[in-house]
């Protein structure tokens, strides 16, 4: 369970630093907010969207889709 949610403060590092790089939202805080929302709904296979990841670059959909086979692991609900 540790390294689980190891990976996944990772991955919300990641795709925060990542958008906020690229200026993909106005403010720190909805940078953020949606990179936070986002990794958790994939890697959890919920399957919500607040935004549409089409504006993000390319690498942070597929390391998402990379989290979503780890969230979906033997053992979990997905």
């Amino acid at each position: 369970f540790r390294m689980f949610i190891g990976v996944q403060f990772s991955l919300v590092v990641i795709c925060t630093l990542v958008l906020w790089f690229h200026n993909v939202y106005s403010s720190a805080l909805m940078t953020i907010n949606q990179a936070f929302f986002q990794v958790v709904s994939m890697a959890t296979t919920a399957g919500f969207t607040t935004d549409s990841i089409a504006r993000w670059p390319l690498f942070l959909p597929v390391l998402l889709l990379c989290s979503a086979f780890i969230g979906g692991c033997a053992g979990s609900t997905g």
